[in-house]
Order: C-alpha cells, then structure tokens, then sequence
C-alpha cells in the first residue's frame, strides 16, 4: 500500500515556519509599541485610513502582530495564530498594492524594524515597492501552510538540530531579501 507524506506538514518545515513567522511578527510589534506615535505617522501617510481610525489602529495592530507571534510558538495556538497571521499578510499585502498602483509616495511602509526618522541618513526605509508585495505573498503562503494539521512524528536529536539550522537559514533568507528589495528601490532612486 503507497503512503502519500506531503512535507509541508512535516515538523522539519512546520517549526522553522511558525518560529520563524513568530520572531518576525513579535519583532515588528516591539518596534512598533516603541514608538506608536511613529508608527500613527506610518499609517497617515498611506492616506487611506480615516484620521479617527489612526490611533486605534496604531495601538490594535502592534497588540495583534505580537500576540500572534507569541501564538505561532505554542502547538496550541498555532494553527488560529497561522489563520490571523495570514489575514494579517493578506491585509498589508493589500494595503502595499493599493498604495502603490494608486501612487501614494509613502516614505517608509513600516515593514521594517525600524522607521524612517530612526534611520541613519546612508541607511534606506522600506519604501514601497512589487518586492514587498512579493515577500508578503512569499510569507502569505508559509503562514497559509500552517494552518494546516501538523503531522505528528517523534523527533530526535537531529529533527531538534534542523529545526533550529533551518529557523536559523530562513532568518538569513529574510534579511537578505530585505536588503535586495531596499537595495533596489534606493538604486531606482539614485538613478532617477
């Protein structure tokens, strides 16, 4: 008898994805409690929100990112993490396109984990861009992926080391890509 076994749903993929969601997402939030008044200033420039709406949202999402971060680290909360996070994603992902096709010149997007007045002058923000449009669908589909049911196995000494090496790689991956996508918005900058 042929057993079908998707790797999405093995632990070796399941762990590295939802702690390395979890980091993100709690690492965005710290920043962004650290200076809400920063972040309300993030949100105004997209010109989207009504300005009653502004400082509830400044306040909401840092609350929910972080919670759902700390949601992706625990088995039983990772699945209805994974289902707001993807909302999450979805609604900035949303946010980022309608931005950009409506031509909205947004100073920084406040994807990063850092704002536009904290960053040295040679430093760049996160400008709007389709790269950050990419890497939220990118991270879409890795929080979509855990909203799945884990596939349970007994994990070794191996299993603990390659969760960590991966979580450790996709980190990596994501700063890399970070600096790509603002590498070649402040390249298109420079040349025009």
């Amino acid at each position: 008898m042929y057993l079908h076994i998707n790797p999405l749903v093995d632990p070796l993929v399941v762990y590295p994805s939802r702690f390395g969601l979890g980091i993100l997402l709690c690492g965005a939030a710290v920043h962004k409690l650290r200076d809400p008044a920063q972040f309300q200033a993030v949100l105004e420039g997209y010109r989207i929100f009504p300005a009653w709406l502004i400082p509830i949202l400044a306040r909401l999402v840092p609350l929910v990112e972080l919670l759902t971060g700390l949601g992706l680290f625990l088995t039983v909360t990772s699945q209805i993490a994974a289902m707001i996070s993807t909302t999450l994603l979805l609604g900035y992902g949303a946010l980022l396109f309608y931005s950009l096709s409506h031509n909205i010149p947004v100073a920084d997007c406040g994807c990063s984990f850092g704002f536009a007045n904290n960053q040295p002058a040679n430093r760049t923000t996160s400008q709007l861009s389709r790269g950050l449009i990419w890497r939220n669908l990118v991270l879409t589909f890795i929080s979509m992926n855990l909203e799945r049911n884990l596939m349970q196995r007994e994990l070794g000494l191996f299993d603990v080391t390659a969760i960590f090496l991966f979580t450790l790689i996709g980190a990596v991956f994501y700063i890399l890509a970070n600096t790509l996508i603002s590498t070649q918005q402040s390249t298109r900058n420079f040349v025009s």
